[in-house]
């Protein structure tokens, strides 16, 4: 099953993989949901902020309330969805910190605000790639292990040999 979601038209529609089935469409708009709006909005929210907070096992009360804070400070910026290189993903902060007190051709200083802004004119397999890079992949491997808990996953992993 799938789910199409058209913010134009406040409509849904699920579609199933079986082409036989008709798809179901809920019109948002419709009179009949209105009373429903704002359970909607804060489930929604609720589900949404609450999924951040599922780390790996290890992490922490402050990990995941960190998690919850990061959350809504995305939604807040306007952001359902954070986009790799967007402020506060893991591809920024990683390039952030390999390019730390660098310059580029025309001296301009590769900063947070400076990587993000050559970031976005990226397409997303260009950001793919730049996060598979050997040395920018591991400094995300770093980062997501801070804000885990989690130091050394090798050590955990040489735990069942």
């Amino acid at each position: 099953m799938k789910k199409i979601f058209d913010f134009e038209k406040m409509a849904i529609t699920f579609t199933f993989n079986d082409a036989s089935l008709e798809p179901v469409v809920i019109m948002a708009t419709e009179k009949k949901f209105a009373p429903l709006a704002e359970q909607c909005l804060l489930h929604g929210i609720g589900a949404k902020v609450g999924d951040a907070a599922a780390l790996p096992k290890g992490a922490t009360e402050a990990d995941k309330r960190l998690a919850i804070l990061d959350m809504i400070a995305q939604l807040e910026s306007g952001l359902w969805n954070k986009k790799p290189g967007s402020a506060g993903s893991y591809l920024l902060e990683a390039m952030t910190i390999y390019y730390a007190g660098k310059k580029d051709k025309t001296g301009n200083i590769l900063n947070a605000e400076y990587l993000s802004k050559w970031l976005e004119s990226k397409t997303d397999a260009d950001k793919k790639a730049l996060a598979n890079t050997e040395a920018i992949a591991k400094l995300i491997i770093e980062i997501r292990a801070k804000k885990t808990g989690i130091t050394n996953a090798t050590d955990l992993l040489k735990e069942l040999m």
